[in-house]
C-alpha cells in the first residue's frame, strides 16, 4: 500500500509541469489585471449580490427614507460581490481545467494570482472608492448621520474591500472551492468576528483609528503575500509575510479601546 502510494507520488512529480524561474512580467500581469478587472465586475455573483442589496435596501429606505441604509447596503454588496467573485476568479483556471496548459507557458504561475490581486483592486476597490466619495457627501446632508462621517469612516470602505478581496483570492489558492467564500463570509457574521474585529467603525466609537488603518493595510499584505506564496515560496516573500502579520497582530489587538467599542 504504501509503496503504491509513492510510487503514484513519484509519478506525479514526474509528469507536472515544472515552475518557471522567471519572475512574473509586470507588462503582462497589468494586461491580465485589465481582463480580471472586468471578468469580476460583470461576474453574475457580483452583480446579483449587488442587485439583491440595491432591492432590499430600496424597500428599506421606503420605510423609513434614511439614506445611511442605501449607502450602508451598496458597501455591503461590494464587499460580498467583491469577495465571491474575486475567490472563484481565482479558481477560473482549475474550474476550467487549463492548469496543465497554463503552466506550459513560459509565464510563471503567480502572474495570474497577482493579476487577479490587481483586478480586485481595480474593479470593486474604485468602485468602493468612488461610493465613499458619493455616499459621504450625502451622509454629509444627513444633519443625523452627518456627526458620525468623517474621512477616516469614508477611508475604510475601500480598505475593506480590498482586504477582502485579498483574502478570496488567498483563499482561493489554498483551499480551492467554490463554497470557500460563502463559508468565510457566513462565518464572519454568525460567529460574531466581525464584531470582535470590525472592518469598518466610525470615529466616535472610540476605536483609535491609526492601528485599525494600519490593521487593514497590513491585513492586505499579509493576504496578497499568503496568496503568491503559494504559487511560489521565496526568502523575501516569507519575510514580508511575517512582518506583516506581527504588524497586524499587534494593531488588532491595541486598536481598541479599554472596555470594547461604544
Amino acid at each position: 500500500m504504501v509503496t503504491s502510494v509513492r510510487a503514484s507520488v513519484r509519478e506525479a512529480r514526474a509528469l507536472a509541469t515544472q515552475a518557471s524561474d522567471r519572475l512574473p512580467s509586470p507588462r503582462v500581469v497589468l494586461a491580465l489585471a485589465g481582463i480580471e478587472t472586468r471578468k469580476i465586475l460583470v461576474h453574475p455573483v457580483f452583480l446579483g449580490t449587488m442587485g439583491v442589496c440595491a432591492l432590499f435596501i430600496t424597500r428599506a429606505v421606503g420605510s423609513n427614507g434614511n439614506i445611511g441604509w442605501l449607502v450602508g447596503g451598496i458597501a455591503v454588496g461590494l464587499v460580498a460581490g467583491g469577495f465571491i467573485s474575486a475567490s472563484l476568479a481565482t479558481q477560473r483556471a482549475r474550474r476550467d481545467r487549463v492548469l496543465e496548459l497554463f503552466g506550459s507557458l513560459p509565464a510563471p504561475a503567480e502572474t495570474r494570482t497577482a493579476a487577479v490581486l490587481l483586478g480586485g483592486l481595480f474593479g470593486p476597490v474604485v468602485l468602493a472608492s468612488l461610493l465613499g466619495v458619493i455616499g459621504g457627501a450625502a451622509l454629509e446632508a444627513d444633519a443625523k448621520i452627518a456627526p458620525y462621517v468623517d474621512l477616516s469612516l469614508l477611508v475604510q470602505i475601500p480598505l475593506t474591500v480590498a482586504a477582502m478581496c485579498a483574502l478570496a483570492v488567498a483563499l482561493g489558492r489554498w483551499i480551492p472551492s467554490p463554497v470557500t467564500a460563502p463559508v468565510v463570509l457566513v462565518a464572519q457574521v454568525m460567529t460574531g468576528l466581525v464584531w470582535v474585529i470590525p472592518w469598518v467603525a466610525p470615529t466616535s466609537s472610540g476605536i483609535r483609528m491609526g492601528r485599525h488603518v494600519t490593521y487593514l493595510v497590513s491585513f492586505i499584505v499579509v493576504a496578497s503575500a499568503a496568496a503568491l506564496v503559494r504559487d511560489r515560496r521565496t526568502l523575501l516573500r516569507l519575510i514580508v509575510a511575517g512582518l506583516a502579520l506581527a504588524l497586524m497582530a499587534g494593531a488588532a489587538a491595541t486598536q481598541l479601546p479599554p472596555g470594547g467599542l461604544r
